[in-house]
């Protein structure tokens, strides 16, 4: 009997663990991905002095799936009568939709459904990013407009507003100096676009035969480090022609590489043997030689703790050389993280020419220049203007706070779904920020401004959403200064 009845418990306790998962899956896949919810958020906003400036945030779409909250969506916005209308990308998040021009042409049609025309922008997310030409093309500026690294700014009731539109994929990652540990560093959270600081001291424009000695640290096998050589200081290192000493992924080795038109060759041991160890620091140094009708490039490096070798590990000369021989110097990298630490540089004498320890972020500001759009926004005089961010990602927050320029006066961005699934006492189980997970959905402060995160209208990899309801946001930004969410 008593056999009995524990099996009969078995079987009652499976089945009700069968119904109580059909209900989670149901309201899961089924229920709560279509019950979109209107968020009305007040944000106070630096800035304003006339009036109120009213904003429809979307995100994270999905299009054409989702047509219904995309409706009701639009119903919302139809009575809101918002001044701007904002997209903070992924309007359309895969491939198949943005190579579709049927869904361009229907998504285009919704977009032109909206009040706000002439003022709706779409900041790009990733499949947007990389087709964002095409959809420059087929989408008419009053209707939508997406902008890769550009600012619009438009007078509402008296009111001046500014709003700067980010792709971090395109920008170079910013750098800023940090304490790592016990020692002061150069760093940058560098993605797959390459990023470099350049020397701005105007005695540096003039270095011809100079020793550059560092010490830097990569923190991915797939991580790259440059270092320009003699560079123009008026051009930007990504794109302009020069020498440099490089470490990456290609040849597994520090080398010398040469980007210049024409013919131009390099002559002698252009690659090293030496592979620095991920996440150790590697010490190098650098000399450059004018030697007349070429340039000779020594270098030599080690794992910091070891002695120095004593024989050149790269010793190249460039032939043909026709610029000016003459020039600061640029450091930079590419994916994941990049530091660069106790910075000298001496003349062919021996004579100190510079040092940085990167222990003080405001000389660092003023002696390195880089060369992100949006820093240069951030740098730039707001002429009285509000000044909002939107990109498709919370963690250009991180980009504000490393440029380490006056603050928008609110940032605007999507990317987490909200979590997409939050579980009871956990929370949201991934949110995709380097913000943290906490970093889900709803107003925070940042780098010094508000932000405001939307939870998006679709979902990601998996149809699924469970306690985080789609949402779209009605965002009225008023005068005031926030002092937190």
């Amino acid at each position: 009997m008593a056999t009995k009845r524990r099996r009969v418990a078995r079987v009652a306790t499976l089945l009700l663990a069968i119904t109580l998962g059909s209900a989670v899956l149901f309201e899961g896949f089924v229920v709560t991905p279509y019950d979109l919810r209107i968020i009305r958020q007040e944000i106070p906003c630096a800035g304003l002095s006339h009036g109120t400036i009213r904003v429809l945030l979307l995100s994270d779409v999905d299009f054409p799936r989702y047509r219904s909250n995309l409706d009701r969506a639009a119903e919302a916005a139809r009575a809101f009568d918002p001044d701007l209308v904002l997209v903070a990308g992924d309007f359309l998040d895969r491939a198949s939709a943005m190579a579709d021009p049927e869904v361009r042409k229907a998504a285009e049609v919704w977009f032109d459904s909206l009040p706000a025309r002439g003022r709706r922008l779409l900041a790009p997310g990733e499949a947007e990013s990389s087709g964002l030409a095409r959809l420059r093309k087929d989408w008419p500026r009053d209707v939508i407009e997406p902008l890769a690294n550009e600012n619009r700014q438009f007078d509402i009731r008296g009111e001046r507003l500014d709003v700067f539109v980010a792709d971090d994929r395109i920008d170079p990652a910013p750098w800023r100096v940090v304490m790592d540990g016990a020692r002061w560093t150069a760093g940058a959270k560098c993605r797959s676009a390459e990023t470099f600081f350049q020397l701005a001291l105007p005695d540096a424009r003039t270095w011809r035969d100079v020793e550059v000695a560092f010490a830097l640290r990569i923190d991915v096998s797939a991580g790259a480090a440059f270092v320009r050589i003699l560079a123009d200081p008026d051009a930007d290192p990504r794109v302009s022609d020069g020498l440099f000493v490089v470490y990456d992924e290609d040849e597994a080795a520090f080398r010398v590489h040469g980007r210049w038109p024409g013919n131009r060759t390099l002559e002698g041991r252009a690659r090293s043997a030496y592979v620095p160890h991920v996440g150790a620091w590697t010490r190098s140094r650098i000399r450059v030689v004018d030697d007349g009708n070429t340039m000779r490039i020594q270098a030599r490096f080690w794992t910091e703790g070891d002695d120095e070798p004593k024989q050149w590990m790269l010793d190249a000369k460039a032939l043909g050389l026709n610029r000016r021989r003459q020039g600061t110097i640029a450091l930079g990298g590419r994916r994941g993280g990049v530091q660069f630490a106790d910075l000298s540089v001496t003349d062919g004498s021996g004579r100190p020419l510079f040092h940085d320890a990167f222990d003080d972020r405001e000389p660092f500001l003023t002696h390195w220049k880089q060369w992100s759009r949006l820093g240069a926004w951030l740098a730039s005089p707001p002429d009285g203007a509000t000044r909002l961010l939107l990109a498709h990602t919370p963690d250009i927050a991180l980009d504000v706070e490393a440029l380490g320029f006056t603050p928008p006066s609110a940032i605007l961005a999507g990317h987490t779904h909200g979590g997409q699934v939050s579980l009871p006492w956990l929370g949201p189980v991934y949110t995709a920020t380097h913000l943290g997970r906490s970093f889900d959905r709803g107003l925070f402060r940042v780098a010094g401004s508000p932000l405001f995160i939307t939870a998006g209208v679709g979902t990601s990899i998996v149809p699924i959403r469970l306690g985080v309801p789609p949402d779209v946001a009605l965002l009225t930004f008023r005068p005031g200064v926030s002092s937190g969410p």
